[in-house]
């Protein structure tokens, strides 16, 4: 099976959340998109790693990172609780989607 393409995966995930967050992208879109491709590395880091992680390794590595993406997004005070876990929520879907399709394994944030 090919490696992910990661890239596309970021970009992906990167739109899924500027969709989530409609016109309040443009306010956060420097540092969403940070957040946005730790997301996508954690991603990354679970599909190389995946023979020696275990479920619960795997677990925290996702809740950790989108709890600190949520975080971020709660730092601007355009953007409420409800909006930040829908616009995690759409990148890790798109993550999340691309380690179905490598490694098998449903993540959940």
């Amino acid at each position: 099976m090919p490696a992910t393409d990661w890239t596309t995966v970021f970009q992906q995930a990167t739109a899924a959340a500027a969709t989530s967050l409609g016109a309040s992208w443009n306010s956060v879109s420097q540092t969403a998109e940070h957040s946005v491709q730790m997301l996508v590395d954690t991603g990354a880091y679970i599909e190389l790693n995946k023979p020696s992680l275990s479920t619960d390794d795997c677990n925290l590595l996702v809740s950790n990172q989108a709890l600190a993406m949520k975080n971020v997004l709660l730092g601007y005070e355009a953007i409420g609780i409800a909006a930040a876990e829908q616009a995690v929520d759409a990148a890790w879907g798109v993550v999340s989607s691309a380690l179905q399709t490598s490694i098998g394994a449903v993540l959940h944030v």
